[in-house]
C-alpha cells in the first residue's frame, strides 16, 4: 500500500502528538467526523485536531449564559477554520523549493489500492512550511506544511512518519475544498479534506494476514450548498473498487482531494501512459518541430544551457510528451535520452507505466481512465480498443462535452470493467479428460 519503509510503532501511537506539534491541521467535523475503523493498528493516528479548532467557539450575537447554565454556542464554521489557519502561517516564510513529484509518488498498485511513496522528505526536519511546485500553477500558490519524523541522526534511515498538508486559502466558496492532509507510514495512509460545507475522510491500511481495508466517508459540516450535503460511508477492498461501486461521489469528493495532495489524479493514466499505449496517435507537427529545435541544446556543453533546454521542453506539456515519444531514439545521445525520459516520466502514473503497449491496451482500469483523457484522440483510441475487446459498440461519445462524457462513463463503468476483465482474463489450460471407468 504505502511505502515509507518505516515502523510507526516506534512512536507508540503518537500521531496526535505529531499533529499537535505541527499545529497545522484543521480537524474533522465536531461530533460527526469520520471514525477510524476498529481494526486500525494501535500505532495509527486518530482523528487529528488543529490547535486552531480548539479556540472557543464565539457565541451567537445576543446569546448569553443564564441561570448558571452555559447555553449552546454556534459551531465553529469552515470559514473561521480557514481564516484561523491562514493566520497561523501568514508570517511564516516558505523554505526550500520542491517539485511535488519529487516529494510524493502516488499511484495504484496491481490490486487497485492506493500506493504512496514519500521519497523527498529527507531534508525536512520537524515542522516546516515549504515551497512546492508542479505542472498545475495552483500548486505553487498553495501553502504547504510538512512534518517528517524519522531516525534522528541517521541520514540513511527513511522517515518513520510523514504528515503533509496543503492549504488553498482562496477556496472560500461553498463546495470548494481548502485543506487536505496526508498521513503516511509503512502500512497506512490517511487523507482528510475540508471543504466549505463538507469533510472528506479516506483511510487505507494493511491488517492481519496482509488484508487491506479501504474506507471512504463524507460528512456535511453545515453552511454548504445542497449538492455538497451528502453523507457517505463506504468500505471496499481498494480505491479502484470504490470507484467502481460509487463513481459519482468518488469523482465528486475523493478525486479532487487526491489530486490536490499528489499533484495528479492516481485513478487516471497520464499523457505519457496514453501516448505510449496508443502508438498510432501522431504528434502535432508544430510541437514536433519545437522539440527538434530543443534537442541540440539538451546536450550542450554548458550545464545551464542544458537545464534551460529541459525547462523549455517541460513547457510543451502533454503535446510535447507525445512528440518526444514519437522520436527515433536511435538518433539521440545518452544525455538527450536521459532528459527526454525525465520529461516523459513526469506524465506517467505508477501502475499505468506498463512494460509494453499491448498490456496497457488490455487493462480495464487503464482503458476506462483513458476515456477521461483531455485529448479526444486518446478517448477515441480507448473507445475503439474497448469495443474491439468486448465485440460490441459502447454508448460513449468521445467528442461529447466534458460533463456528458463523465455522466455516460459513470453509468456504465462497473459493467464495462467486468466485460473487459472477462474478455482479457487468461484462458485456463484445458484439463485432460478423466480416465474411463471401464464400465
Amino acid at each position: 500500500m504505502t511505502r515509507v519503509n518505516s515502523n510507526l510503532g516506534r512512536f507508540g501511537g503518537s500521531a496526535i502528538f505529531l499533529s499537535l506539534l505541527a499545529g497545522v491541521w484543521v480537524g474533522g467535523p465536531t461530533a460527526r467526523g469520520a471514525p477510524l475503523p476498529t481494526s486500525q493498528p494501535a500505532s495509527g493516528p486518530a482523528e487529528l485536531a488543529h490547535p486552531a479548532t480548539q479556540i472557543a467557539n464565539p457565541p451567537q450575537p445576543g446569546v448569553r449564559a443564564g441561570n448558571g447554565i452555559n447555553r449552546p454556542v454556534r459551531p465553529y464554521s469552515d470559514l473561521e477554520r480557514l481564516q484561523s489557519t491562514q493566520n497561523v502561517f501568514a508570517n511564516r516564510p516558505a523554505v526550500g523549493d520542491f517539485q511535488i513529484g519529487d516529494l510524493l509518488h502516488g499511484s495504484l498498485d496491481a490490486e487497485g489500492s492506493l500506493q504512496i511513496e514519500a521519497v523527498g522528505f529527507r531534508s525536512i526536519h520537524g515542522q516546516q512550511r515549504i515551497q512546492v511546485r508542479g505542472v498545475d500553477p495552483a500548486i505553487a500558490k498553495a501553502t504547504w506544511v510538512a512534518i517528517a519524523q524519522g531516525s534522528a541522526g541517521d541520514a540513511a534511515q527513511p522517515n518513520v512518519y510523514v504528515i503533509f498538508d496543503r492549504y488553498d486559502f482562496d477556496q472560500t466558496s461553498p463546495g470548494q475544498m481548502w485543506a487536505v492532509e496526508l498521513n503516511v507510514s509503512k502500512n497506512y495512509v490517511q487523507i482528510q479534506g475540508r471543504g466549505i460545507g463538507f469533510f472528506v475522510h479516506y483511510i487505507e491500511m494493511q491488517g492481519p494476514g496482509n488484508q487491506k481495508t479501504t474506507q471512504f466517508s463524507v460528512s456535511p459540516t453545515g453552511g454548504g450548498p445542497k449538492e455538497f450535503s451528502d453523507t457517505v460511508s463506504l468500505q471496499a477492498r481498494s480505491l479502484a473498487n470504490l470507484q467502481l461501486r460509487d463513481p459519482v461521489r468518488v469523482r465528486k469528493y475523493l478525486e479532487p482531494m487526491l489530486t490536490r495532495i499528489l499533484g495528479h489524479d492516481p485513478l487516471l493514466p497520464g499523457a505519457g501512459d496514453c501516448y505510449s499505449a496508443f502508438t498510432k496517435i501522431p504528434a502535432d507537427p508544430q510541437v514536433a518541430k519545437a522539440v527538434m529545435d530543443i534537442l541540440p541544446r539538451l546536450e550542450a556543453d554548458s550545464f545551464d544551457k542544458r537545464e534551460t533546454a529541459s525547462a523549455e521542453l517541460a513547457k510543451l506539456g502533454a503535446p510535447g510528451v507525445l512528440a518526444v515519444l514519437r522520436l527515433d531514439l536511435s538518433t539521440l545521445s545518452q544525455e538527450q535520452k536521459t532528459r527526454c525520459a525525465a520529461f516523459v516520466r513526469t506524465y506517467r502514473i505508477g501502475i499505468f507505466a506498463f512494460d509494453d503497449a499491448d498490456t496497457a491496451r488490455h487493462d480495464p482500469i487503464f482503458l476506462l481512465g483513458a476515456l477521461e483523457d483531455d485529448d479526444p484522440a486518446v478517448r477515441q483510441a480507448s473507445k475503439a480498443q474497448i469495443e474491439q475487446i468486448v465485440a460490441h459498440a459502447i454508448a460513449f461519445d468521445a467528442a461529447a462535452e466534458f460533463d456528458a462524457r463523465r455522466t455516460s462513463l459513470d453509468a456504465q463503468r462497473e459493467s464495462l470493467h467486468k466485460e473487459i476483465t472477462a474478455k482479457t482474463a487468461p484462458t485456463a489450460p484445458a484439463t485432460a479428460p478423466a480416465a474411463s471407468g471401464g464400465n
